[in-house]
């Protein structure tokens, strides 16, 4: 995004927000990649929730 002008902080929760506000700036196929890249991301995020509930768990069941 920066390569096309849109500098964002480099925090993930501020180019996870701001990223989806500047997407539609980007032409054509940087826009459909950033969309895919932002999807993705979601995808990765939901996996580490899971993971940090399973750690959870165990620890209790370690207790």
């Amino acid at each position: 995004m920066s390569e096309l002008g849109i500098v964002l902080p480099l925090k993930a929760a501020t180019v996870r927000c701001h990223a989806h506000m500047h997407r539609e700036d980007l032409p054509g196929w940087c826009n459909t990649d950033a969309a895919d890249a932002l999807s993705e991301l979601s995808l990765w995020d939901e996996r580490v929730k899971q993971y940090d509930h399973h750690i959870e768990q165990a620890t209790k069941e370690d207790v």
